[in-house]
C-alpha cells in the first residue's frame, strides 16, 4: 500500500495540533502525498494505532504529534509481528513541546520541508533501546525508546510536572516550577551501573541519562556523546554535585560541555544495568513510566525515520 497512516495527538503542544492539524493536511495535499487519518484518543491509543495500520497493509506513517506519541508509535512498529521493523517509515512532523528527538534525527519544524522530505523518501536507518523496569504496579515492563531515557533528578521533575498535569494544570511554568522544587526535594541516591557485565560505577547519583540521541528536557544536550546510529548507548552519570553546582553548571547542558564537570563520567556500551539502594524514578522519551531497577540494550538498525539531514 502505498498511502501513508497519519497519527495525531490533538492534545500535543496545548492544543496546537489541534488547531493546526488543517494546515498540515493542506501541505500534504499539496505535495500530492496520499494518507488515511486517524487521532489519538488517550495515553498509549498510538501503539494501538501503528499495530492496526501495519495489520492493514500501511507500511508507512506519519506522526503529527510531540516525542512521546511518537515513542508510542515506534512501540507499535518495534511489537508489531507482521514484518520486520525496517519494513516501515515513520515520518515525524513534530508538534509537541519539547520536539528533542528531532535534533538528532533530523525533523524539522518547518512542515513545507518535513513534507518535501516525506515524498522524497529520505530517510536514515538508527539504533533503539529496549529496556526493562518496574512498573507502577510492582511487575517489570519492557518498552522501546528512540531518544534518551533518564532516572534520579530529571525524572523526578517530569513526573512531578505529569501529576500537576494530570490535576488539570497546565503551562511551560509547570516544568520550570519542579525544576527549583526538586532542588529540595530530592536525595542524590546510592547507584550501582554495569555496563557490558563490568561494574563501572558505585557512588550516590544525582542524575543518569542513556541515550540514542543526545537532547533531552527541551534541547539541553544531556548525552553529548551520543550517536543516533554508532550501534552503542550513551550513558552520562551526574553525581552528587549538590544544589549550587546544579545550578552553577546548568548552562553546559545547553552548550554540551557537561562532560567537563566533577563527578560527571561519560560513558558507552551496549548493555547496561542500573541498581539503586532505594527506587529511583524512571522516564524514557519524556513519558513517565516506574524505576529501578533497569536494564538498557541497544537494537541497532532498526528504526527508518524520514529525515532532512539524510
Amino acid at each position: 500500500m502505498d498511502n501513508w497512516f497519519l497519527i495525531a495527538n490533538p492534545v500535543s503542544g496545548g492544543n496546537r495540533c489541534k488547531r493546526e492539524l488543517a494546515d498540515i493536511i493542506r501541505i500534504l495535499n499539496s505535495h500530492k502525498v496520499p494518507f488515511t487519518k486517524a487521532l489519538t484518543k488517550k495515553r498509549g491509543h498510538a501503539t494501538h494505532l501503528a499495530i492496526r495500520a501495519i495489520l492493514e497493509g500501511y507500511r508507512k506513517i506519519i506522526c503529527a504529534g510531540g516525542d512521546g506519541t511518537a515513542n508510542e508509535i515506534i512501540n507499535g512498529i518495534l511489537t508489531q509481528k507482521t514484518v520486520l521493523s525496517t519494513e516501515i517509515t515513520l515520518a515525524v512532523i513534530p508538534l509537541g513541546t519539547g520536539n528533542d528527538w528531532g535534533l538528532s534525527a533530523g525533523f524539522t519544524k518547518n512542515r513545507e520541508q518535513m513534507v518535501k522530505a516525506i515524498k522524497k523518501g529520505d530517510t536514515i536507518v538508527q539504533d533503539v533501546c529496549r529496556t526493562s523496569f518496574t512498573g507502577t504496579d510492582g511487575t517489570v515492563k519492557e518498552r522501546y525508546f528512540m531518544n534518551v531515557a533518564g532516572t534520579g533528578y530529571d525524572a523526578e521533575v517530569l513526573f512531578k510536572t505529569e501529576r500537576m498535569k494530570e490535576s488539570g494544570k497546565r503551562g511551560k511554568w509547570l516544568y520550570s516550577l519542579n525544576i527549583f522544587t526538586s532542588l529540595f526535594s530530592f536525595k542524590p541516591t546510592l547507584t550501582t551501573i554495569d555496563i557490558d557485565g563490568s561494574n563501572v560505577i558505585s557512588e550516590k547519583a544525582l542524575s543518569i541519562n542513556i541515550g540514542i540521541g543526545r537532547y533531552n528536557g527541551g534541547g539541553l544536550m544531556q548525552v553529548p556523546h551520543a550517536v543516533i546510529d554508532g550501534g552503542e548507548l550513551a550513558l552520562t552519570f551526574i553525581g552528587d554535585i549538590g544544589r549550587l553546582g546544579i545550578i552553577r553548571h546548568s548552562g553546559k547542558l545547553k552548550t554540551g560541555d557537561i562532560g567537563k564537570v566533577q563527578k560527571v563520567q561519560l560513558l558507552k556500551g551496549r548493555n547496561i544495568s542500573i541498581t539503586s539502594d532505594r527506587p529511583m524514578l524512571f522516564e524514557a522519551d519524556g513519558e513517565a513510566l516506574g524505576t529501578t531497577p533497569l536494564t538498557f540494550e541497544v537494537v541497532p538498525k532498526t528504526l527508518k525515520v524520514v529525515s532532512v539531514n539524510s
